[in-house]
């Protein structure tokens, strides 16, 4: 067992090493912590990260996940857990949790600057990509899922998920526009917050009045193009591809 009664006690550089034990674990019991820091310590050996007070936690995707050599189970406290990954290839599928609410606790994951592959857990995961073309798969749980800027192939997974747009250049218009491959119209949502004061038009045609959003299918009708009209010219400035034929609605949005 490693010990950290404080959160200063992580040192960069630092070696945790748990040798060929079966249970080897880090407990966290700072009864005040500003958040431990793992992703400069070189951790093999463990098997569980143990919160005995409520606090944020940060590893690298390489230290857990559940996969060969990794940390694969995380043990909560009474509430207010917090895990943090980093890494352009984090995969949470392998990662079991104890005494986890999704309701109290968070799981957070923070892609790279490049192309990011993330998978996120079972529980409740917010998980966020950046300026790469990303694939991002929630996974189990109610995730919300932020592409960020490049062309993203994002999957909700099971249970009830958001898509997060924050501004109109995170989706291009074209081949290269992101797309969702599992949207479950009347579970999951399009949060759209650059789109606040819209005018949703369903499938019509655009105004040439700045501020419209409205959605078409291909020839097809195997996929459905969300757009936006952010500067009135008549002209998709955002398009967003959803994989299926729906007939979008107010409802499914948060604007």
């Amino acid at each position: 067992t490693f010990l950290y009664n404080f959160d200063e006690e992580v040192e960069p550089l630092e070696v945790i090493d748990g040798g060929g034990g079966n249970f080897d674990k880090i407990v966290l019991d700072d009864p005040s912590p500003s958040g431990w820091v793992f992703i400069e310590v070189t951790i093999s050996g463990v098997e569980q990260v143990e919160y005995r007070t409520a606090g944020p936690a940060a590893f690298l995707d390489s230290q857990i996940g559940g996969g060969a050599g990794q940390i694969s189970n995380v043990k909560g406290s009474a509430g207010g857990n917090t895990l943090v990954v980093f890494g352009a290839a984090a995969d949470l599928t392998g990662l079991t949790f104890t005494t986890w609410s999704p309701l109290q606790d968070g799981v957070f994951m923070l892609g790279s600057t490049g192309s990011d592959h993330l998978i996120g857990s079972s529980q409740t995961d917010v998980i966020r990509g950046s300026d790469g073309a990303d694939v991002i798969d929630g996974g189990g749980g109610t995730d919300v899922i932020f592409g960020g800027v490049g062309q993203d192939v994002l999957t909700g997974g099971a249970n009830a998920d958001r898509f997060s747009f924050e501004a109109a250049n995170e989706s291009a218009v074209g081949s290269t526009r992101d797309r969702i491959t599992d949207f479950d119209q009347g579970n999951d949502l399009l949060v759209l917050p650059f789109a606040a004061g819209f005018d949703f038009r369903g499938s019509g045609a655009f105004t040439n009045t700045a501020g419209e959003l409205r959605f078409f299918h291909n020839v097809n009708n195997t996929f459905t193009v969300l757009e936006a009209d952010v500067d009135g010219n008549g002209s998709a400035d955002f398009q967003l591809r959803l994989d299926g034929s729906f007939n979008l609605a107010l409802a499914d949005f948060v604007l």
